[in-house]
């Protein structure tokens, strides 16, 4: 990737609000203070990484209520519809919210969870972070430009408020 060079001890990759990021690789890290130190950031803030199913049906639970459906119709390919759906009918049933976040877990552990989300993917095989918009201010596009060069369009979303960064890791 050519960063190996360059000195990026300045820029600081952490977790927002002290959530845990010990599961983020140190290339990924330095791959992320690439991007910062091309696009003038000095901190990498990441609000989430690394989830099990259950976090993860928590997380879209939660951006149904905050974001709204349609959003997240937009944000998910088929498999995580499925999982959709299934808040949909639960919430329809008028189950309450513990009900629904397990009947969602079910569902994506039925349909495997990396296939729902990366963010449940295998870590030593891939790494996946969210950057919030709120702590890139207002050239946040400089820093997802300088992510799509580094890693390519595919691996680089702009969903939920946030870049959603999937980085391969070197086996």
């Amino acid at each position: 990737m050519g960063y190996e060079e360059e000195d990026l001890s300045g820029i600081e990759v952490v977790g927002k609000n002290g959530i845990d990021i010990s599961l983020v690789s140190e290339y990924s890290k330095n791959i992320l203070r690439q991007i910062a130190k091309n696009s003038n950031y000095t901190r990498v803030v990441i609000s989430s990484t690394a989830r099990t199913p259950r976090r993860q049906a928590e997380v879209m639970y939660n951006n149904i209520v905050n974001k709204g459906m349609q959003e997240q119709r937009r944000t998910y390919k088929q498999p995580g519809q499925r999982v959709l759906d299934v808040y949909e009918t639960q919430k329809k049933a008028s189950k309450n919210k513990d009900e629904i976040i397990q009947a969602m877990t079910n569902k994506i552990n039925e349909l495997g969870a990396s296939s729902v989300s990366t963010h449940c993917a295998d870590f030593n095989v891939v790494n996946v972070v969210d950057i919030p918009h709120s702590s890139l201010g207002k050239n946040k596009e400089k820093f997802k430009n300088e992510a799509i060069k580094l890693l390519s369009k595919i691996n680089v979303l702009d969903e939920n408020n946030c870049y959603h960064i999937v980085i391969h890791q070197q086996n």
